[in-house]
């Protein structure tokens, strides 16, 4: 957790994180070229996940709304990401 206090020694705009690593989630378009890339996604992906985490801990954070619009934004990403999917999907079978 991050203090307030240090929140405003270090400039830290915590606000604007969640929303940059949510924004990040939300484009992010997983690797179609192997194992070896889909592992280097997944590991990136934790990490992006892990650090929303933690940002969620901080001091004068809305968990409530912050928790709510996350949620909402990665729902949609999921179902974005899965009709891609499909899509390639279709046309490679096509």
């Amino acid at each position: 957790m991050v203090p307030a206090s240090d929140q405003t020694r270090l400039m830290l705009d915590i606000a604007r994180m969640l929303e940059d690593e949510i924004n990040w989630l939300v484009n992010f378009v997983p690797s179609e070229n192997g194992d070896d890339v889909r592992h280097i996604d997944n590991t990136l992906l934790a990490g992006h996940l892990q650090l929303i985490r933690t940002l969620l801990t901080c001091e004068n954070v809305d968990k409530v709304e912050s928790g709510m619009t996350a949620s909402s934004l990665l729902e949609k990403s999921t179902i974005i990401t899965f009709l891609r999917f499909y899509a390639n999907a279709n046309s490679f079978c096509s």
